[in-house]
């Protein structure tokens, strides 16, 4: 069962960076920033090459431990991907993202599904080598306002515990969610498919005793089919290893001025809007429910921002020597973390992420540790049947609706209009007759060049006044056209913004059921660079007819 996909450049979209467009055209001024290009041959490369120090005992030992704690049932495939990662020849393909309420927005799910196909891919490619997907659970993140909603079906369902949230969200209790469980269950009704969410929903919140858990538990019901593999990183055994490293940046700011030489470099090449700043310390002190960041005070004490804790070095370091898992690194230092504590190969993420990624390689080649290839996460625009039927009347094509929407408008009324609404015929007439004029206006006199442009550009003017009062006239006639392009705009791309940005998979879920998760595999395929465009009512026809 396949759907209809039409495949649109990034750049085309016109959401996209340019930096990221510029990474994906292979441009040479970006290759200081970065190790390798993620295409086959590279990998091949860099597979020779890969060094790994960590204990992969430990880090094997780490996540089955997680998982027990959190009483999840592992699938055999992830159990084998665990396993394999004791194994030398075994690299990761890695994502990771915040911890969303029921998932947030749809590219959560893209970025685990781009992971987990490219982790077959390459095994299918260098059968030499196993390759383990990998998502990254951002428990020790602080920003709560940032993953405590979503948005379906036109409604926001926003989680507003009664007890002020402080700290790390992944040590948030979610046991008072029940009212916003409650909530969604009533939107979503009592189909067949409803109803598997809300048992999937009530296991992962409501049975288990944080948000960290509770994303765990709901990334392996969905994916662990798959073989995907889940890890916390706020683990005291995976920081135990990376203590001279926190030591070195709280000590000696290591990486703030690595960071920043590289963000002049690249704005040296043209790259001049920054996509992450770095603080002279970029841990923050974790414990309970604090998580601030590390200030040195002018006396030469630590002091962690607004509390009253103070430590002088030496209590700092031995802090550091005995409980390495109260030192949470931030956007600066997590992917160094990240790739330190796992034998990875590749990383998933969005545009935004790859942009400050190529912001780090410095600090990775600073500490020793392999810089991943930056793989942009696949992108799709999912159009439904509804919306596929009224653009096939409309005459228009999916890539159409990544025209602006005035744009878009403005040329379909033109062609369904009875009249020719341009005046470009009259203006280029108009130009002509005055380069005549202009002729011998100069023959006379030479001053008045001036005077006949100005004149000219006076017309030129008129003309175009009149032709938009042409243009609106016949958008009144076609007033029902412009509603259901409006509308339709609206529709798919909500806030202007990409649908992925915005809407949470769960309506997909209601309609299609696991289905619609192997659509998405099936049709994110590696190596392709491409956003996708995939059309419901053309799948849903085939799917009758086999």
């Amino acid at each position: 069962m396949v759907a209809k996909t039409t495949k649109i450049d990034f750049e085309k979209t016109g959401f996209f960076s340019k930096i990221i467009v510029d990474y994906l055209n292979k441009d040479e001024k970006l290759e200081p920033f970065f190790n390798f290009y993620p295409e086959p041959s590279s990998f091949e490369k860099a597979l020779k090459k890969k060094k790994y120090n960590f204990d992969r005992t430990i880090l094997a030992d780490v996540i089955t431990k997680q998982n027990v704690n959190a009483e999840i049932n592992i699938s055999q495939s992830s159990l084998k991907n665990i396993d394999l990662l004791k194994s030398s020849n075994t690299y990761t393909i890695t994502t990771g993202h915040q911890l969303c309420l029921f998932t947030g927005p749809l590219y959560f799910i893209y970025k685990i599904i781009t992971c987990i196909n490219y982790a077959g891919e390459l095994k299918e490619r260098f059968p030499a080598y196993d390759f383990v997907p990998v998502f990254w659970l951002a428990s020790e993140d602080h920003d709560f306002e940032e993953v405590n909603h979503i948005n379906i079906f036109n409604k926001k369902i926003v989680w507003n515990p009664e007890q002020a949230v402080k700290g790390a969200v992944g040590r948030i209790n979610t046991s008072s969610l029940g009212n916003e469980i409650n909530e969604l269950k009533q939107i979503m009704g009592e189909g067949e498919n409803a109803l598997k969410l809300n048992d999937l929903f009530d296991k992962a919140f409501l049975k288990h005793n944080n948000l960290s858990d509770a994303l765990r538990y709901l990334v392996n019901e969905l994916f662990s089919k798959w073989g995907i593999v889940i890890i916390d990183g706020s683990d005291k055994k995976l920081k135990e290893a990376f203590k001279p490293i926190i030591k070195d940046d709280i000590l000696n700011n290591t990486a703030f001025g690595l960071i920043n030489n590289t963000i002049k470099e690249l704005s040296n090449a043209g790259y001049r809007k920054v996509q992450m700043h770095p603080r002279e310390i970029n841990f923050f002190y974790l414990k309970n429910n604090l998580r601030e960041r590390i200030e040195k005070a002018e006396d030469g004490t630590y002091k962690v921002h607004d509390t009253e804790l103070i430590f002088s070095e030496s209590e700092l370091i031995n802090e550091i020597d005995n409980y390495p898992e109260r030192f949470s690194p931030n956007v600066s230092l997590r992917p160094l973390f990240e790739e330190f504590v796992l034998p990875g190969i590749a990383y998933v993420g969005g545009g935004g992420e790859l942009a400050y990624w190529l912001e780090l390689k410095s600090v990775f080649d600073y500490y020793k540790t392999d810089f991943p290839a930056l793989i942009l996460r696949n992108s799709a625009l999912w159009i439904d049947a509804n919306s596929a039927d009224r653009l096939k009347k409309l005459n228009l094509t999916a890539k159409d609706l990544f025209e602006n929407s005035v744009t878009l408008i403005n040329k379909l009324v033109a062609e369904q209009s009875d009249f020719e609404l341009s005046l470009e015929d009259e203006m280029n007439e108009l130009k002509t007759i005055y380069n005549r004029i202009s002729t011998k206006a100069l023959s006379i006199d030479v001053t008045l060049k001036a005077s006949v442009e100005a004149d000219l550009q006076k017309n030129l003017q008129s003309l175009k006044h009149l032709e938009n009062k042409l243009l609106k006239a016949e958008k009144q006639k076609q007033e029902i056209t412009v509603s259901q392009v409006t509308k339709l705009k609206e529709k798919l791309f909500p806030g202007n913004g990409l649908q992925e940005r915005h809407e949470n998979f769960i309506p997909y879920y209601l309609k299609h059921g696991d289905n619609y998760l192997d659509i998405l595999k099936e049709q994110f395929k590696p190596f392709s660079e491409s956003f996708l465009i995939i059309e419901e009512n053309i799948y849903q026809r085939q799917e009758k007819q086999s």
